[in-house]
C-alpha cells in the first residue's frame, strides 16, 4: 500500500502486512480479515504480531457508520453543488471505532458527454 513517510519526507510503498503490524489489532481488523488458518501457525513460531488476511473493509462498511456518514456527506455537497461530485478525503479513526474525515476537495463530477457516433 502507498504510505506517507514522514521520516523521509515522501510517498512510499509498504506490505499491508509489515504497516499492520504497526497498529492495534482492533484497528487492523476494521479494513482486513484474517486468514486464521495461515495465522495460527505463524504464532506457534513466536511471531504474535504476524497479519495473514487480505484488505476487504467488511468490519469498517458493516459495523461502523462510516458508510453512512459518506452516503450523508456526499449528498450533502451533492445538493449544495446542484450536480453529483466527486471528492478527496482522509480518515482517522481512534481503538473506539469513532472516527473523523477530512474533506481535502470537492468537486462537480466530470462526464463526458458524446464519443464515437456522437453528433
Amino acid at each position: 500500500m502507498d504510505v506517507l513517510d514522514l521520516e523521509g519526507k515522501q510517498l512510499s510503498s509498504r506490505e499491508f502486512e509489515v504497516i499492520a503490524q504497526t497498529y492495534p489489532s482492533n484497528l487492523v481488523d476494521l479494513f482486513a480479515t484474517r486468514d486464521e488458518a495461515t495465522t495460527w501457525p505463524a504464532l506457534g513460531e513466536n511471531q504474535p504480531n504476524t497479519f495473514c488476511g487480505m484488505l476487504s473493509f467488511e468490519r469498517l462498511l458493516s459495523a461502523t457508520e462510516f458508510a453512512p456518514t459518506m452516503r450523508e456527506l456526499c449528498h450533502t455537497l451533492q445538493r449544495a453543488y446542484n450536480y453529483p461530485v466527486d471528492i478527496e478525503f482522509t480518515a482517522n479513526f481512534t481503538s473506539d471505532d469513532r472516527f473523523r474525515i477530512n474533506l481535502l476537495q470537492c468537486r462537480p463530477f466530470q462526464v463526458k458527454i458524446g464519443g464515437e457516433g456522437s453528433r
